[in-house]
């Protein structure tokens, strides 16, 4: 039980980790768009 339970914690930073790095990521992008034109 407590296994899953770490399990699951794991996971759910994991995809919070994934999702912030996304967004870092669109809003670098969205600079460079910028700074470009």
């Amino acid at each position: 039980m407590h296994f899953w339970k770490q399990y699951y914690a794991n996971n759910a930073i994991d995809c919070m980790q994934l999702s912030t790095n996304r967004f870092i990521v669109n809003r670098y992008m969205i600079i460079e768009n910028f700074t470009k034109n």
